[in-house]
């Protein structure tokens, strides 16, 4: 499937301007302990969940190939999370658990389904 052209320009912006945009994943001793811990299993029932919950709260989820780390930047008021295609489900799913803890989530206008799942993952 051909990418689209703002879709080539962003990652074009991210392989460019890597260290000025991105967020890179990290995961400290204790964000491995706390994941873990964690009850969600990494299916891709549970990844097409998470991409949904993103979805509805404003984000876009794109899977490229690229010398980048996975991450989210806002440019020209556009949420955009790149994260690399090649990656593994597992982490795909670690990669947008991370992502959800830095960014505020406003539970405002989430389907029910939705509302449960987000409310699920940060009671764990």
């Amino acid at each position: 499937m051909p990418r689209s052209s703002s879709a080539a320009k962003l990652i074009k912006f991210f392989n460019d301007h890597e260290v000025a945009v991105q967020l890179t994943i990290r995961l400290n001793k204790t964000s491995k302990e706390k994941m873990a811990k964690s009850k969600l299993k990494y299916t891709s029932t549970n990844l097409k969940k998470l991409e949904n919950l993103f979805k509805e709260i404003g984000y876009k989820i794109i899977y490229e190939k690229g010398h980048f780390n996975s991450g989210y930047c806002i440019v020209n008021e556009r949420k955009t999370i790149v994260i690399n295609k090649f990656y593994k489900t597992d982490t795909r799913i670690t990669c947008l658990l991370s992502i959800l803890n830095e960014i505020e989530v406003t539970t405002e206008g989430l389907e029910q389904e939705t509302l449960t799942f987000y409310q699920d993952l940060i009671f764990e």
